[in-house]
């Protein structure tokens, strides 16, 4: 991430896939980076399944701000079943990245997103997370892949991080075995994006 930069991501997701806490744990890990950062989700009385939104800045400046991203850098999808009734890439500025939960590649994906002026991004996370978590909670993956892609820190700098807001979360509580396979997680999803 360049210096003075700031960087808006809008995350997509159903209630219930994580997206919230993921974009709560990036942000904390953005904070202890030296970053300024906000997080908040955006969602009605929806229940678990409902598409639902959660923002992040992240920045080496205070952030001013204090609305939803409606011109995101970053847009992340961890379940691409909402983009039958979204249109995820609204806003999207060009030359900026759409990353999707998808086994498909990012060449395969693109005619569905209509854009050909942002970089598409692909990752198996639902995949990583059912065998390195046990339930398809793609959440640790996509973040990974959200850290490769903005260039926020480096792999290793990222899960030292993500660990030590793990450990601080309610993930902490659960077990050594619950961290451990979130932080294999997001590991992979840092390794096996793919970019076109």
């Amino acid at each position: 991430m360049p210096k003075d930069h700031l960087i808006e991501v809008r995350w997509h997701s159903r209630a219930g896939q994580g997206a919230m806490t993921a974009g709560q744990l990036l942000a904390e890990v953005a904070g202890t980076a030296g970053k300024y950062v906000q997080a908040y989700p955006d969602y009605g009385a929806e229940k678990r399944g409902a598409p639902m939104c959660v923002y992040n800045r992240i920045s080496d400046l205070p952030i001013r701000r204090r609305c939803a991203v409606t011109e995101p850098d970053i847009v992340i999808v961890l379940d691409a079943t909402v983009m039958a009734t979204l249109d995820v890439t609204e806003g999207l500025k060009p030359g900026g990245t759409v990353i999707l939960n998808t086994k498909r590649t990012p060449a395969e994906v693109r005619p569905a997103l209509g854009r050909d002026d942002v970089q598409v991004v692909t990752l198996d996370a639902s995949g990583i997370a059912r065998a390195e978590v046990g339930l398809d909670v793609p959440s640790a993956p996509m973040a990974g892949a959200f850290v490769r892609v903005s260039h926020l820190m480096d792999c290793e700098e990222f899960l030292e991080e993500f660990r030590r807001v793990l450990l601080k979360s309610k993930l902490g509580g659960k077990g050594e075995k619950i961290i451990a396979g979130n932080l294999a997680a997001a590991r992979r999803g840092y390794e096996e994006v793919q970019v076109q």
